[in-house]
C-alpha cells in the first residue's frame, strides 16, 4: 500500500512542478496564499489533474485492489467495470506519518471554479496504513520542535500549518477534519 501511495505522491508532486506559472494551482499556493516556493516544496505539494491519468497506470500495474482500499481510485457507480481518480483538478497535499511515510492525501479543489455540490477539502480514506483521527498534519516535520518547545501548535487545516511553518513557527500541526478526537 505504501509503494503505490510513494508512486502516487511522486506524481502528484511532477504535476505541480510541471504546471505553467499561470495554472490557477500554483496562483491560488503562490499568489492568492503567498506561499513560498521553498514550503510548498517542504511540504511536498502535488496536483492531481482533472483526468483519471492514475487509475490506467494503477490497472495495467495489477494494483487495482489496493489502490480502491486506500482511496486513491474510485469505482463508477453506474459501471462497476470503471474507475477513475478520486483526486481530480485539486492540489495535493500529502500527508505523512510519524516515520515520515506518506500515508494519504488531502486534496483543495479550485476556489474559482468551485461547485457549491463539491467538496472544498477531500481526505484518503481511512485503511491500513491510514487513520485520519490518529494523524496530524504536518507531525513528520514538527515532531523534532516538539522536544525543543516541549508543546505544539494545533491549527485548523493543511494550509494553517503551511502558514505557521513559513513564519517560524515549526512545531505547528493540524487535525485532518473538523473533529477533534481523544485519538
Amino acid at each position: 500500500l505504501k509503494s503505490i501511495i510513494n508512486k502516487a505522491n511522486n506524481s502528484y508532486q511532477q504535476n505541480f512542478k510541471r504546471l505553467p506559472d499561470d495554472h490557477w494551482a500554483k496562483k491560488y499556493m503562490i499568489e492568492t496564499r503567498a506561499f513560498t516556493p521553498e514550503i510548498l516544496e517542504l511540504f511536498d505539494i502535488g496536483f492531481a489533474y482533472n483526468d483519471s491519468r492514475f487509475s490506467p497506470i494503477i490497472k495495467n500495474e495489477g494494483l487495482l485492489t489496493e489502490s480502491l482500499e486506500i482511496g486513491l481510485i474510485k469505482q463508477d457507480e453506474q459501471n462497476e467495470t470503471r474507475h477513475y481518480d478520486f483526486f481530480r483538478d485539486r492540489v495535493v497535499f500529502p500527508i505523512y506519518d510519524h516515520r515520515t511515510d506518506c500515508v494519504g492525501f488531502s486534496a483543495r479543489i479550485n476556489p474559482e471554479n468551485s461547485d457549491s455540490k463539491k467538496q472544498k477539502y477531500l481526505n484518503s480514506s481511512d485503511s491500513q496504513i491510514f487513520h485520519k483521527r490518529k494523524t496530524l498534519y504536518g507531525y513528520n516535520l514538527a515532531k523534532k520542535s516538539f522536544k525543543f518547545f516541549g508543546y505544539a501548535i494545533l491549527v485548523e487545516g493543511t494550509t494553517d500549518v503551511m502558514r505557521m511553518h513559513q513564519v517560524g513557527f515549526d512545531n505547528a500541526v493540524a487535525t485532518l477534519g473538523t473533529a477533534l478526537t481523544i485519538d
